[in-house]
């Protein structure tokens, strides 16, 4: 699937307020992990159709943050992942 253009991302912070420039480089990953379910609802309710992915995560309880933060850079690039942890 390809990246939204331009115009699509501008008509996209117009109707929801989120600026998807957020979640691109540099990034502040306290701020995301702050406001991760806001920002997930706002990606899940723009109406793209996403690629559905599984994904297993193996690790510790150190690994929760990365997959919250990975979850939405994902939807950002239009994958709808499903985390086993």
């Amino acid at each position: 699937m390809e990246e939204p253009s331009p115009p699509a991302r501008r008509e996209f912070k117009e109707r929801t307020g989120v600026n998807l420039r957020e979640l691109e480089y540099p990034f502040d990953s306290e701020w995301i992990l702050k406001k991760s379910k806001s920002i997930r609802k706002t990606l899940l309710s723009d109406g793209i159709v996403r690629i559905p992915k599984r994904i297993a995560v193996l690790g510790g309880s150190t690994t929760h943050d990365i997959v919250r933060i990975l979850d939405l850079f994902l939807l950002h690039h239009g994958i709808e992942a499903q985390f086993y942890e």
